[in-house]
């Protein structure tokens, strides 16, 4: 996605998430939006492309 330098927005219902999946998706998305509030993901993993 760097390279297309735009952002990319995924929405997920956590109520209906195993642990594992949201652990998952917090080490691939470096920002997390809760509620009203735009966290910093603190398990997120850069990757280099």
């Amino acid at each position: 996605m760097k390279e297309l330098q735009f952002s990319l927005i995924c929405v997920y219902a956590s109520q209906s998430m195993s642990e594992a999946i949201k652990t998952m998706l917090l080490e691939t998305h470096p920002y997390i939006l809760v509620e009203d509030d735009v966290i910093v993901s603190a398990l997120y993993i850069a990757t280099e492309s």
